[in-house]
């Protein structure tokens, strides 16, 4: 069941990145929690199942990103309130 609920926020906030009109010189911020093996930091950098697919996904629409973890509460409100 917590792999559905996840994959489905996975993709509703790709989806949502895609619902706004992103301009070239913008860059996404992909937040995310650290959910090993979907989501975790090692050594600096973002890895997982769930966030290579997010990356290949914004890489293929040429789209500038970032992918940071913070804890999920955390994630949840910068999803909800900054821009990009």
């Amino acid at each position: 069941m917590k792999k559905k609920i996840f994959f489905w926020c996975m993709f509703l906030i790709v989806g949502w990145c895609f619902a706004f009109n992103v301009q070239a010189e913008d860059v996404v911020q992909v937040v995310t929690e650290n959910w090993s093996p979907y989501n975790f930091e090692e050594k600096g950098v973002v890895k997982g199942s769930s966030t290579e697919t997010v990356r290949k996904v914004l890489e293929k629409a040429n789209i500038k990103h970032t992918i940071k973890v913070y804890p999920w509460a955390r994630s949840y409100k910068m999803a909800l309130e900054q821009k990009n």
